[in-house]
């Protein structure tokens, strides 16, 4: 982290006579983008009859709007400071957990599990530092409050019977679907370290960021959000002469 914070100061250093942007301005930024979040340490593990089988985590795309309040403080550097809503959380792949196997009938029994995931949704609070490189394009580095309202577990499932003859599948009754509450074993506050990039062009404003949870948010097991970001921009100047 050292020698990236080094590395990224000596760039600022080199490239700030480039970046002639208008100090001491104001400006309001609503943006509205998509997400692609991941939670570190949530793979899970079913057990069937002939074993465990693991789910490993994947990213799950969301979206994700607010805005910011942005002072240009220096030619070269903004402050800005934001609030946004973000749908977070991780999703896996479908499992299928072996539960008897019927030799006379040549019939296989599964528990078929689908759309399994996480379904978060958090309030952000970011504190950029804008590194304005060139004019309109700036690399970002802050610190952000993470602060989740809905926590959800959410699986269905449906008994799967498969002739192992002919791989023929037969599905038994309805799905079931399971959702559960987590907001209980869930932190009311993390942080995390937001990081990226930018281009303005006639105030529209490309922003590419990423989250690095740097809290475990889980009481009961190790999770850190993992969450890439792409939204659009638009600045409006106030108050400025």
């Amino acid at each position: 982290m050292n020698k990236i914070l080094l590395l990224i100061t000596l760039i600022i250093i080199s490239y700030s006579a480039n970046a002639q942007m208008d100090k001491n301005t104001w400006s309001l930024i609503p943006r509205v983008g998509v997400s692609m979040a991941n939670m570190s340490g949530s793979d899970l593990t079913f057990s069937g009859s002939d074993g465990v089988i693991g789910a490993s985590s994947r990213y799950r795309a969301g979206i994700t709007a607010g805005a910011f309040l942005d002072w240009q403080a220096v030619s070269f550097m903004s402050i800005s400071i934001g609030v946004m809503y973000s749908q977070q959380g991780t999703k896996y792949k479908d499992v299928a957990v072996l539960k008897n196997i019927d030799t006379e009938e040549s019939k296989a029994y599964y528990t078929l599990y689908q759309g399994i995931e996480y379904d978060m949704e958090y309030v952000n609070i970011p504190l950029m530092l804008n590194f304005y490189l060139l004019k309109n394009f700036a690399i970002k580095i802050g610190m952000q409050l993470d602060i989740p309202f809905s926590t959800d577990y959410k699986v269905r499932s449906v008994t799967m019977e498969v002739d192992t003859r002919n791989d023929i599948k037969t599905y038994w009754d309805d799905y079931e679907t399971e959702s559960t509450d987590l907001q209980t074993t869930y932190k009311q506050v993390g942080f995390s370290l937001p990081v990226g990039i930018s281009y303005e062009y006639e105030n529209v404003i490309i922003d590419l960021g990423y989250n690095i949870g740097l809290t475990n948010m889980s009481k009961t097991i190790t999770q850190r959000n993992q969450v890439f970001d792409l939204t659009v921009g638009y600045r409006i100047p106030f108050g400025n002469k």
